[in-house]
């Protein structure tokens, strides 16, 4: 069975870039960045062998990420515990969160606008993605790890754009914040059209050499 109302979780994001800046208007920029990505999905999964002596059982569900395999360390509390709900004897429900964590490599050019020391960017640019983890925990108890998202891939492709504010503190330092959009251009997994996004807000400082 599929998830319904799934919903995207909260992440974060930080790194570090190098830019170029040839004039006042223009600035060229990559560097290497970690975020985190995913969804929030109440999933029915399937129990295969639901006997109260097995020690684990094997859950097999799916959301609109994919398919996910998961495992449920004792069956006799699946009607007590917070993390899973017993629907008939086979079918189990749970509230999980599928987390994807990337190492980004973005390449952006930022146009700048406004003079003084106050500036105005508009950035746009493509970054490839390499997954560095690919885990599935319960909502509540989100330090325990319980299974991962079938199919996930190695690599993919997104499009960031965003606004800056920025500021000149003195002749190579300053500042810059605003809002920030990654959307990914193909799917994160195999065989599903889960294309990861994210909005957020982001700040950083520089100084120029």
């Amino acid at each position: 069975p599929e998830a319904s109302a799934d919903e995207p979780i909260w992440g974060w994001s930080g790194g570090i870039e190098i830019a170029y800046q040839g004039n006042p208007r223009w600035k060229f920029a990559s560097g290497i960045n970690y975020h985190q990505m995913g969804q929030e999905a109440d999933v029915n999964f399937s129990l295969p062998d639901p006997s109260p002596a097995s020690s684990r059982q094997t859950l097999i569900g799916s959301s609109s990420a994919g398919s996910i395999n998961t495992s449920l360390p004792n069956t006799e509390s699946l009607s007590t515990g917070t993390a899973y709900e017993s629907l008939d004897g086979e079918v189990v429900r749970s509230s999980v969160a599928q987390r994807f964590s990337y190492l980004e490599v973005p390449v952006t050019v930022t146009y700048l606008m406004g003079d003084g020391n106050l500036s105005v960017g508009i950035e746009g640019g493509i970054a490839g993605n390499f997954l560095t983890d690919n885990l599935v925990v319960p909502t509540q108890g989100q330090d325990v790890v319980i299974g991962s998202t079938e199919d996930a891939r190695n690599f993919i492709w997104s499009a960031v754009g965003g606004v800056q504010l920025g500021y000149q503190l003195n002749a190579n330092m300053s500042i810059a914040a605003g809002p920030q959009v990654r959307y990914g251009l193909q799917s994160a997994t195999d065989n599903t059209y889960f294309r990861p996004y994210s909005v957020g807000f982001a700040a950083g400082l520089s100084y120029r050499l």
